[in-house]
């Protein structure tokens, strides 16, 4: 998910803001359709950093226990 959001969604949402501030300037956020993309945009921030805080929380602490080592064979 963290994946898909990152290189689709804020990709295609930041090209966009970048586009309507680009035709329309100052006048941009009077606009309802960059509103809705800039409230798109943080929902994907957001998801993306409760989605590193939960990886590294995971990697960290390990809730299921540690792995189990196997023995090299000879």
């Amino acid at each position: 998910m963290a994946i898909g959001v990152g290189l689709v969604g804020i990709y295609f949402w930041t090209l966009k803001a970048v586009t309507l501030t680009t035709a329309e300037g100052i006048n941009a956020p009077q606009d309802p359709v960059f509103t809705v993309n800039s409230q798109l945009l943080w929902t994907g921030i957001i998801i993306q950093l409760i989605s590193l805080a939960a990886m590294f929380a995971l990697s960290v602490f390990k809730p299921w226990g540690e792995r189990k080592k196997r023995r090299a064979s000879v």
